[in-house]
């Protein structure tokens, strides 16, 4: 009667066998690997995000201080940045959250491209509103910054 054999009354149960081991595992892990796989993915689509908005707003800032351009060159080319590489759902999400403003006193063009959160992910976002905001500046000096001298020179 000796318990070499693996059936002892203490072996008998549950936590004691290897068997079934392996879904147990798999179970366990299948989660922690969909959510590092979702995480990547979120952060890949914020990072293109960014990067197409930073491009997007910087060549527009720049059709704006061409010579002879307007804020409103500025603006096309920025919607025109947006729907090549996002799509157009992704670039319609951008509507009226970019703006181009050229400051004729100090012969310069701003412009902000400012879209408050791009991914809504449940108990993250409430708790800090800022992550994953997609924010890019660009100034730029016309491209006709001299004007020649100014009235009453000699």
């Amino acid at each position: 009667m000796g318990c070499h054999r693996g059936d002892c009354p203490a072996q008998r149960g549950t936590f004691h066998s290897q068997q079934g081991q392996a879904l147990y595992e798999y179970i366990l892990a299948l989660p922690i690997f969909a959510l590092l796989l979702l995480f990547v993915g979120v952060f890949a689509w914020f990072w293109w995000n960014q990067s197409v908005a930073a491009v997007a707003i910087h060549d527009g800032v720049r059709a704006a201080a061409v010579y002879g351009g307007s804020p409103a060159d500025g603006l096309a080319v920025v919607e025109e940045r947006l729907y090549a590489p996002l799509g157009t759902v992704a670039s319609a999400s951008y509507d009226g959250h970019y703006d181009i403003a050229a400051f004729p006193q100090f012969r310069s063009v701003y412009g902000t491209i400012d879209k408050g959160t791009l991914v809504h992910i449940p108990f993250l976002n409430h708790s800090n509103p800022l992550l994953f905001r997609v924010r890019a500046f660009s100034f730029q000096r016309d491209w006709a910054f001299y004007g020649g001298p100014g009235n009453g020179w000699d």
